[in-house]
């Protein structure tokens, strides 16, 4: 009796059953099956990866492009300005060069000299590791073909990055990868990109350790910039760890000694320029420009450097009274000591181009995570997330056509310098204690 009158109650919830009133209908059950039925469907898709959702919000986007490009009177390079994308012709810009300097060092040219320049009269200003392409199959004639490749190997990799996401992140996601500054490597097949690429094996291989800095080396190599990503292995004090490293960095300072005179011609070969760039220079300069006065370079470079050691180390002694990251968000920790240091180190460079941003993408995962809890790191994590949104999108929201929107620009680039400094020193604490105590064990073990 007692197990009936229980099954009753589970079937009519919230129905009182007693002789007062009616009983319940066939109508009360069936909402009740339909209400279980939409918690059921809803539940389903709260546990449904978003990176299913990235990834058919991409689709949407390119298919958007390519429908609006093949409109009457319409072209690719006008799709790409309507969606906030700088766009040149030809397409994949920044990859044309490389072809034309090797041919050129095949005759036995000077591939940096002033007679080798692309269409828009750029010089050759790339390691000269990548004239060995055209060997490899990269012609004139080729370049779409092996830009589109660069492209989707771009895309495809950036999954690797995200890692499993909610529906709402997986929104972010693709606001973030379709945003304008990030799709401006793209259109222009940047070899950035494959520096992405190279460094998102690495955090694939985290487990192998020498595995992920081969890949970070050979990026190294490319681009010279990401040999910062070495410092993902601070967190792991050992003798092993600091052998493999050293190696790394000892082969990569042989190719600098040994390339010295190409890199002095890559320097000058650069351009520099306030627009559609961030930078530690840019700021001062544009200070001068709107207050009156001359300042070079050097000098903009020189103060900049000064107030990016300022910003820094405000950020270092905020992070004190931080707590330390848990160790189950390691994936996201790793992912961040590779990106968080090249955008640091190119903030130091004085102006870098904002499709570099793609390697501030490395810093999202953490990011989020962080953000989606109540911790004090939360906040400074939202905001971090908000800056960059906001940031990548400028190009959209407000464009760069009066000074005041590009100091609006560069102080939010300031902001998340703040925010990545602040954040990596919440993470490089216990790894400093962590070396610490080793070289002292070190030293007392010797004595």
């Amino acid at each position: 009796m007692r197990a009936a009158e229980s099954s009753s109650t589970i079937l009519d919830i919230g129905v009182n059953t007693s002789s007062t009133e009616k009983p319940a209908t066939s109508s009360d059950d069936a909402g009740s099956l339909r209400a279980c039925a939409v918690s059921e469907m809803a539940a389903g898709w709260r546990r449904l990866d978003g990176r299913w959702l990235t990834a058919a919000l991409l689709v949407g986007y390119f298919a958007g492009l390519f429908v609006y490009a093949r409109g009457e009177g319409r072209s690719l390079r006008q799709a790409w300005n309507a969606v906030g994308v700088s766009a040149r012709d030809p397409v994949f810009g920044d990859l044309r060069i490389i072809p034309d300097a090797a041919e050129a060092a095949g005759e036995g040219r000077d591939p940096y000299g002033d007679d080798i320049r692309d269409h828009r009269r750029r010089r050759f200003n790339y390691p000269r590791l990548w004239l060995s392409t055209y060997g490899m199959g990269l012609t004139s004639g080729r370049v779409e073909i092996v830009g589109t490749g660069i492209a989707a190997a771009f895309l495809g990799l950036t999954f690797v990055v995200m890692g499993p996401l909610t529906l709402m992140q997986g929104c972010l996601w693709a606001a973030l990868v379709c945003a304008p500054a990030t799709m401006l490597g793209v259109e222009r097949g940047n070899l950035d990109l494959i520096m992405f690429c190279l460094l998102a094996l690495a955090l694939l291989s985290r487990r192998r350790p020498p595995l992920a800095a081969g890949f970070i080396l050979a990026a190294s190599l490319g681009k010279l910039f990401p040999a910062a990503s070495f410092l993902v292995f601070a967190n792991r004090p050992a003798r092993r760890t600091l052998v493999m490293v050293g190696t790394c960095l000892l082969v990569f300072a042989v190719y600098l000694y040994f390339t010295r005179d190409d890199l002095s011609q890559i320097g000058r070969a650069t351009l520099r320029s306030a627009s559609y760039s961030y930078g530690c220079a840019i700021l001062v300069g544009l200070i001068q420009l709107k207050f009156g006065g001359g300042i070079s370079f050097a000098e903009s470079l020189a103060v900049g450097w000064v107030a990016a050691l300022a910003v820094c180390t405000l950020a270092g002694l905020r992070a004190r009274g931080k707590p330390s990251i848990p160790a189950t968000y390691e994936r996201e920790v790793i992912a961040f000591l590779i990106g968080a240091p090249i955008m640091i180190g190119t903030f130091l460079l004085g102006t870098s181009f904002d499709y570099r941003w793609v390697f501030g993408l490395y810093c999202v995962p953490l990011w989020l995570r962080l953000g989606a809890g109540r911790g004090p790191l939360a906040p400074g994590s939202r905001g971090a997330l908000a800056y960059l949104t906001i940031y990548l999108y400028w190009f959209l929201i407000a464009g760069e056509g009066t000074i005041f929107r590009l100091l609006f620009k560069q102080i939010l680039a300031w902001a998340l310098l703040y925010q990545i400094a602040q954040s990596l020193a919440v993470i490089l604490r216990p790894a400093w204690s962590g070396w610490r105590t080793a070289v002292l064990g070190h030293a007392a073990r010797k004595t």
